[in-house]
């Protein structure tokens, strides 16, 4: 499933993703597609990866560290010399630290 399927089908609008000027789907927007938080309509969508999961018999816990993240893909990003490296280390220090506001808002 694409992220956009996944937030469209949890009820958060994505009717901004819409808003692209090249010949990209909205599925493919990237001021959204690589986010790994989302909120609308009083819900919230995060993408975990599932080895930061573990499951009990009635709870799921999440182990990550959105922060630390964030920390560790913003010096990564700082080191490189390659744009394009550069750029998707930034990306994913952006992506964490959007979903430690939302994680800090809803816990």
């Amino acid at each position: 499933m694409r992220v956009y399927d996944a937030v469209s089908q949890a009820g958060i609008d994505v009717e901004d993703w819409h808003n692209i000027s090249s010949n990209r789907t909205p599925a493919q927007n990237p001021k959204y597609c690589y986010r790994w938080a989302f909120e609308g309509a009083r819900r919230v969508l995060l993408c975990l990866w599932h080895s930061d999961l573990s499951f009990t018999e009635s709870s799921v816990e999440y182990h990550g560290n959105a922060r630390g993240e964030q920390r560790v893909n913003g010096e990564r990003s700082n080191e490189q010399r390659d744009p394009s490296l550069k750029q998707r280390f930034k990306k994913w220090a952006s992506s964490a630290y959007q979903m430690d506001g939302q994680l800090r808002r809803y816990s």
